[in-house]
């Protein structure tokens, strides 16, 4: 992985479970998440089945964490084949996490509401952005309850293990 290349930045909320005949959405797809044995202690490795109107992509994810906004992420599309052989290479101490992912286009930005088996009171939202201290605004019909941007109890491994959102 190049230090320049690829790189994500995002900023992530907590959100009250937003009212999806009221929130205009783009799409929805389910998402089986599973991690891989670490080959290299910085890099977060995992793959994904992604299910959209009864199709399913798999995909390989590579992502180093280089600040609490900013990560750097190469992912591919993988075949059904690949993504068997993967499978082999799960870190089972490490829940398999479930979640159905809306996405948004507002505002010239995509944000991403991720929502988990467990809670309807509750999800995650996130939104990429070009550069760390990029302006966005909310979309119409998302309460954002607080940003959760970098703080750990909030990523998918925290919150599937726990299978609650964090109270403070």
């Amino acid at each position: 992985m190049g230090s320049n290349d690829n790189l994500e930045i995002e900023r992530k909320f907590l959100i009250k479970y937003p009212n999806f005949e009221l929130v205009r959405y783009n799409s929805k797809v389910d998402i089986l998440q599973s991690y891989l044995v670490r080959k290299d202690i910085e890099v977060e490795r995992r793959i994904r089945s992604w299910c959209e109107n009864g199709i399913t992509t798999f995909y390989y994810t590579e992502k180093k964490f280089l600040t609490g906004f900013t990560r750097q992420e190469v992912e591919r599309e993988i075949s059904k084949n690949e993504y068997d052989n993967f499978n082999l290479e799960v870190d089972n101490s490490i829940v398999t996490v479930e979640k159905s992912r809306y996405t948004i286009d507002f505002d010239n930005l995509t944000f991403e509401i991720d929502v988990y088996p467990f809670s309807n009171e509750l999800a995650i939202m996130e939104v990429e952005l070009e550069r760390e201290n990029q302006e966005y605004t909310i979309p119409n019909g998302i309460s954002v309850l607080k940003e959760v941007t970098g703080i750990k109890e909030y990523g998918n491994i925290p919150l599937c293990t726990a299978k609650k959102f964090p109270i403070n």
